[in-house]
């Protein structure tokens, strides 16, 4: 399955959005904004967001792929599941 970033970074956002919202933070993210840094996103929630993206991409994220190089920012994350829908 063939998906173009935009589409990838439209849905990734909108999980973002609802994580941020159930756990009522008003911030607002830019594609490079690093989520663990800015302390948006810890352990669990990077585990809680990762299980999002394997139900909304219909993909499995392997222990050894959730790290802060595929998931630290939106931007990381959309060419992380560009990658993964391209195989």
């Amino acid at each position: 399955m063939t998906i173009d970033s935009f589409a990838i970074e439209k849905k990734v956002r909108a999980l973002i959005n609802r994580y941020l919202k159930k756990r009522k933070l008003a911030v607002t993210i830019t594609s490079d904004d690093s989520l663990i840094n800015r302390g948006i996103i810890d352990s669990l929630g990077a585990l809680e967001i990762v299980h999002e993206l394997e139900i909304a991409f219909r993909i499995t994220i392997s222990p050894d792929e959730m790290t802060e190089s595929n998931f630290d920012s939106v931007k990381k994350m959309v060419s992380f599941i560009k990658e993964k829908l391209n195989k």
